[in-house]
């Protein structure tokens, strides 16, 4: 593991058919067994987030390691404290003991954006553009952390066939590697959690669920909320909150109000042949 102070790191632990032993040595990975994912440099915190799924396309799974403290180095360019998020692809071809984040072949999430910290929260789940691949969710700690703009809201990097080609800087994504959610007044600075919902709406697309700690809801104060929105195979440039365009059919987005000071709360009743989203709040 990573000797750095708090740089991190992540145990890969590799299934076995024949099971495992009542204890296992995380020190003894070799790359038969399992890889340790290091983070690169001290404070990067990586290992505060992680996600598996296929991103690559070959139907093998892919790990996605966030540091919401990375300084990552693009192009010769050091991001300061902006955070990054790290893909490391799976092989059927076997592993060293332990992998850099910095090595050659690391993908590379990133955002030129002072203190933005991404990497906090991420998952991989579902097929939001509908291209068979899946896509990477990040939810944004919120807009320039040292400053009042701190909306928050989401990225969405598109898996692609074969991995990443090479860094993506999230600040100027277009729709064609991926795009943002920019929450508006929603975000409320307190930033948000991202996953997928599964196909919500039935049309074979998944779609995305937003939590949203910081919005106001109709009892006043932080409630918290979720919203959801639609996936669709053409995203443009991005989505803004509010207002949320309705899809090509006409749908507008579901805005989820929940309570806090109740002890629970759930969606709306989906109809049952189509994936439900219960949400809770504790």
């Amino acid at each position: 593991t990573s000797t750095e102070r708090d740089a991190g790191s992540v145990f890969v632990l590799f299934g076995d058919a024949a099971g495992f032993a009542p204890e296992v040595d995380l020190g003894a990975l070799d790359g038969s067994n399992g890889v340790v994912l290091e983070g690169a440099d001290a404070f990067d915190q990586f290992g505060v987030s992680v996600a598996i799924g296929d991103v690559t396309g070959d139907g093998i799974a892919d790990v996605v390691v966030g540091a919401p403290r990375a300084n990552p180095y693009v192009d010769g360019y050091g991001y300061y404290n902006d955070g990054a998020i790290y893909v490391f692809a799976g092989t059927a071809g076997g592993f060293d003991a332990s992998i850099p984040a910095d090595s050659a072949g690391v993908g590379v999430i990133f955002v030129d954006a002072l203190a933005e910290r991404v990497g906090q929260s991420l998952s991989v789940a579902g097929d939001v553009n509908g291209d068979g691949i899946g896509d990477i969710l990040i939810g944004r700690a919120g807009l320039y952390y040292y400053s009042y703009d701190r909306d928050g809201a989401a990225f969405v990097v598109f898996g692609q066939d074969g991995g990443l080609a090479g860094p993506v800087d999230l600040g100027v994504l277009d729709g064609s590697l991926g795009f943002a959610v920019d929450a508006g007044d929603l975000g409320d600075g307190r930033g948000a959690r991202i996953v997928s919902g599964g196909d919500l709406d039935g049309d074979g697309v998944d779609d995305i669920a937003i939590g949203l700690p910081g919005l106001d809801g109709e009892a006043g104060g932080r409630t918290g909320g979720v919203v959801t929105v639609f996936g669709s195979t053409d995203w443009g440039d991005g989505v803004n909150l509010p207002p949320v365009a309705a899809d090509d059919a006409g749908r507008p987005p579901l805005l989820i109000d929940v309570d806090l000071a109740e002890d629970n709360g759930s969606g709306p009743d989906f109809d049952p042949d189509v994936n439900p989203l219960v949400i809770s709040a504790i």
